[in-house]
């Protein structure tokens, strides 16, 4: 039961992480195309904004399940 309360935190860590990320590769592909300076410039800190919430750690109880599920195998 536990394990379903710390799913929709994972689900929205990946969702919010690809967003960055499909918005960093866009603003990559303009910065190539039509707007090379500002692309360029604007995509670089999207996609560590993309990074960070890739690398987010869940909360505290969320944190401990999955330790506890990683030591159980």
């Amino acid at each position: 039961m536990k394990k379903n309360m710390c799913l929709f935190e994972r689900i929205s860590k990946v969702g919010i992480g690809s967003f960055f990320l499909l918005m960093a590769i866009g603003l990559m592909l303009s910065g190539l195309t039509v707007f090379p300076i500002f692309g360029f410039l604007f995509a670089f800190p999207v996609l560590l904004v993309s990074i960070y919430f890739f690398g987010a750690h869940l909360n505290q109880s969320c944190q401990i399940e999955d330790e506890s599920t990683l030591d159980a195998t």
